[in-house]
């Protein structure tokens, strides 16, 4: 199972940041999606 979450941060996304990670600018702001595996915790 997978999963995907959305964050907006308040910067640019160009240049693309030193951790390598960019987004779909939106105004001002840079939107991250972000897909994972879901892991159970039991």
């Amino acid at each position: 199972m997978f999963y995907t979450a959305w964050s907006v941060e308040d910067h640019a996304c160009f240049p693309v940041p030193e951790d390598g990670r960019f987004g779909m600018p939106l105004d001002q702001s840079c939107l991250y999606a972000t897909v994972e595996r879901a892991v159970s915790c039991r």
